[in-house]
């Protein structure tokens, strides 16, 4: 989460925007749900938008960095900032998508702006892949960690049963002599 904070609030920054909004793809591809945003509307709104709407398929579809008016976005997070226009670049590491980098501002010349915005979510795509690889590998060291103490205990278990079998056996020999 604060990584992905941290992307919105640089790109709002960088291109000198009223808000930014990073948008991921749901687990089925369909979706884009907002992850983050920086600038107001800050509300905790749940923003959803079908990849077959708005600028999502250019964006998604496509891998396109899209310039339009926030009216045209389709997203109601960017239509909180109307009227103004509107960049949306799409977060991706080689082939795949993550989703997508939107900021919002007044009507000015953008054009320049998509390129910047461009490199921007290509870096915040390779940061959060990074983000979720770490995560794994903090999930697999868990894992490891529970599997491995699960061992020393059923290992001390047995130990503990043994020894007291043989003991139990021992002394049914000694009242058996007796």
């Amino acid at each position: 989460d604060a990584l992905l904070r941290s992307v919105t609030e640089r790109a709002r920054a960088l291109m000198q925007a009223d808000g930014a909004a990073l948008c991921l793809l749901d687990d089925s591809q369909t979706t884009l749900a907002l992850a983050a945003q920086s600038g107001l509307p800050n509300d905790n709104r749940t923003y959803r938008l079908p990849i077959a709407l708005g600028l999502a398929p250019e964006v998604i579809g496509e891998g396109a960095t899209v310039i339009t008016e926030t009216t045209c976005s389709g997203c109601g997070f960017l239509l909180d900032f109307a009227p103004g226009l509107c960049v949306a670049a799409p977060l991706r590491v080689g082939d795949e998508t993550l989703g997508a980098l939107c900021v919002a501002r007044p009507a000015a010349d953008l054009h320049g702006d998509g390129q910047s915005l461009t490199l921007l979510a290509n870096a915040a795509a390779m940061a959060i892949v990074n983000a979720r690889m770490a995560e794994q590998g903090r999930q697999q060291a868990r894992q490891s960690a529970i599997h491995a103490e699960r061992e020393r205990m059923t290992a001390e278990l047995h130990d503990n049963l043994a020894q007291t079998l043989g003991f139990l056996n021992l002394k049914i020999l000694v009242l058996l002599k007796a």
